[in-house]
């Protein structure tokens, strides 16, 4: 290593006209640190000509190239790598804010980063991608790419995803906007750590939040924004009731849970599950209540579904109604139930198979939906 404000030789080429070039080729460290941790067993070859230095780094944790421009303040470094292993993404920190509440985030370097392989406490979480740059009110991370556990950064129109992390005299705020892609949802809910509660071929979802406090402490009670989503080809599973969290709220536009509670027989129809064709609905998220801001639409083979309404976060009350559209001649107790009991289940049975064809159709029932989230009453 030449400083370019010291050295007899370094001073010469100054006063030549130009730095001298250095070439470094395969250094071995026992231990580099970068990115906050330590790397083991590291190769280093490097290039630096006129400040600028192009570093190639290979190991088992850690393999790419980095480019450090001679002026770090008016161009970013440029992180190309193939590999990167990190313990987690959160610091050590037990702060109540949380692991990362401990970094500023005023003082990250300007970056832009693409990293092949990203392997997180021994999961491989795909490929990511960003470019970040800092100011006085944060870190700004924008054109989120790539495709992180499953979830595509920047959706099937190639938006310009982006992620702001803040910090003012009152606290740390977080932001999240962009256009996200799945393919096999109930792939992506296991690499996440949720449980299987629905599958689809694929989905899109636009996202609008923002919330309080460092990245690592969402909340979906605590956020503000909308979130739009488009689900096609897939089915709703029979979940458990003792989900928390995000997802016992979200565990409500479960149709299997809520056709369940119907008390009726449908075994012959969802013994797998609640299949559709689509899923359609945005949600506007405000002062701790998830409002369907246009109603929740599902279309499937053998059903149709509406909802409205809101729930409440906080104490986890739905106030919503649901109209179902489900099968007649499959079912009779379904239409039993609808025009007054057992005489009139025998009257349809009688019918339907008179005219079976004919009565091989559907009927619409609406329902309030009530109570709480856990146990949730169909009136």
């Amino acid at each position: 290593y030449l400083p370019n404000d010291g050295g007899a030789l370094n001073n010469n080429a100054k006063a030549s006209g130009f730095d001298l070039p250095v070439r470094l080729e395969r250094l071995q460290l026992q231990e580099l640190e970068a990115f906050g941790r330590v790397f083991h067993d590291v190769s280093v070859s490097a290039d630096i000509v006129n400040k600028r230095s192009d570093i190639e780094i290979v190991s088992d944790e850690l393999a790419g190239n980095i480019t450090i421009p001679a002026d770090t303040a008016r161009a970013p470094m440029v992180l190309a790598l193939d590999k990167l292993v990190l313990p987690s993404l959160t610091g050590s920190g037990g702060g109540s804010g949380g692991g990362l509440a401990e970094q500023d985030p005023r003082t990250f370097p300007s970056i832009s980063l693409d990293v092949a392989e990203l392997v997180v406490a021994g999961e491989h979480w795909g490929s990511l991608g960003f470019d970040l740059h800092s100011d006085s009110r944060g870190a700004h991370f924008q054109n989120l790419r790539g495709r992180l556990r499953g979830v595509g950064l920047g959706g099937d129109d190639d938006v310009a995803n982006r992620f702001d992390w803040l910090r003012s005299a009152g606290g740390d705020s977080s932001q999240l906007q962009g256009v996200f892609s799945i393919r096999d949802f109930s792939s992506v809910l296991s690499q996440w750590g949720f449980p299987k509660i629905m599958e689809a071929e694929r989905a899109r979802v636009d996202i609008g939040l923002a919330w309080p406090g460092a990245p690592d402490t969402w909340q979906l009670a605590s956020s503000e924004g909308d979130v739009a989503f488009d689900f096609d080809d897939g089915r709703f599973l029979r979940a458990s009731d003792t989900a928390s969290g995000a997802l016992r709220i979200l565990s409500i536009f479960n149709m299997a849970n809520i056709v369940r509670r119907l008390k009726f027989d449908f075994r012959d129809v969802f013994s797998s599950g609640i299949a559709f064709d689509s899923m359609r609905g945005q949600l506007l998220i405000a002062d701790q209540h998830l409002n369907l801001q246009t109603p929740l639409v599902i279309k499937g083979p053998s059903s149709a579904f509406q909802m409205t309404g809101s729930v409440d976060m906080e104490n986890e009350v739905p106030d919503l109604r649901l109209v179902a559209t489900l099968p007649i001649g499959s079912n009779l107790p379904w239409l039993a139930a609808l025009v007054g009991g057992l005489p009139a289940a025998a009257g349809v049975y009688v019918v339907s198979k008179v005219f079976e064809e004919e009565v091989d159709s559907f009927s619409s029932a609406v329902y309030d939906i009530s109570g709480t989230l856990q146990k949730p009453e169909l009136t």
